[in-house]
């Protein structure tokens, strides 16, 4: 089906937008044997949006990590 759209929230701007499914990519669900405490990953940081490299520091499910801390931070 041609001209199929998806609504898109942007994390950190508050703000939502239409767009044509051509221009979104689906990320993958994490694999939960990679979502171990103290595992490096990539994570959103809702305030700016931008991604961040960070380390899991506590798992809410078998596939969902709740705090992350920036890898940065953690070897100051």
């Amino acid at each position: 089906m041609q001209n199929q759209t998806v609504q898109v929230a942007w994390i950190g701007y508050g703000a939502q937008e239409n767009l044509t499914k051509e221009k979104v990519t689906l990320l993958q669900t994490a694999d939960e044997e990679l979502l171990y405490v103290d595992a490096v990953c990539m994570a959103v940081y809702p305030s700016t949006g931008m991604w961040y490299e960070c380390a899991i520091e506590k798992r809410l499910s078998a596939n969902e990590a709740e705090k992350f801390s920036t890898t940065d931070m953690r070897s100051a």
